[in-house]
């Protein structure tokens, strides 16, 4: 007689008694759970997939969004603070000790810019001068002179960089001194050594942003 012992190591060794004890002992829905698991953790895996590329897509989503809202806040400030400071050009230039006279038009830069390059193409640096925010004409102790005027809503090392770069391409192509000049609401304190030393003329714009009391 088979002993139990003895039974046990032949359903270990027999994969197809195996299998018949199993059925015979075990309903269907047991027999299947191993399968059914491997199912739900298949489907799980796939719903968590989902579920990450569903939060990377509104992450992306929202880092667009919020660069978006940014360039076009910064973009609508420096837009209001240039139109600001071109309403205060007769009271930038007499703070200068100068006589405001007029801005020049953008053909008129865009001129400049093509003596400038000598027959070839506007690009680079003299591009960028091209799209100069401001440029005006000031008599100064009998002379012309002009101001070139970089203008943002917060000046930087950028904006003093364009405005004394400006000021040198415009005594370049006219022989006639320029003077340097950043307009904006706020400054950055990296700025502040070049203002205080006049390589370039600070001008404080009233905040487009905020109501007058």
């Amino acid at each position: 007689m088979t002993t139990a012992r003895k039974l046990i190591e032949e359903i270990k060794e027999d994969e197809e008694l195996r299998e018949e004890v199993q059925r015979a002992i075990l309903n269907q829905d047991l027999l299947n759970l191993p399968a059914d698991f491997r199912a739900f953790v298949q489907r799980q895996e796939a719903f968590n997939q989902r579920h990450d590329d569903f939060v990377t897509e509104i992450r992306e989503y929202h880092r667009n969004w919020e660069r978006k809202y940014n360039h076009d806040v910064e973009y609508m400030k420096s837009f209001t603070s240039t139109s600001v400071t071109r309403d205060e050009l007769p009271l930038l230039a007499a703070k200068m000790g100068l006589e405001y006279r007029r801005s020049l038009s953008r053909q008129e830069i865009v001129n400049m810019a093509l003596s400038l390059a000598q027959g070839a193409p506007i690009s680079g640096d003299f591009e960028s001068f091209a799209k100069a925010n401001i440029i005006f004409m000031a008599g100064r102790q009998g002379e012309e002179c002009y101001v070139p005027v970089e203008v943002s809503f917060t000046a930087d090392l950028r904006d003093t960089g364009r405005a004394i770069r400006n000021a040198g391409f415009i005594t370049q192509a006219t022989g006639a001194p320029a003077l340097p000049v950043v307009a904006s609401v706020n400054i950055d304190h990296r700025i502040l050594d070049e203002i205080k030393t006049g390589k370039v003329y600070y001008h404080n714009v009233a905040d487009p942003t905020e109501t007058p009391e």
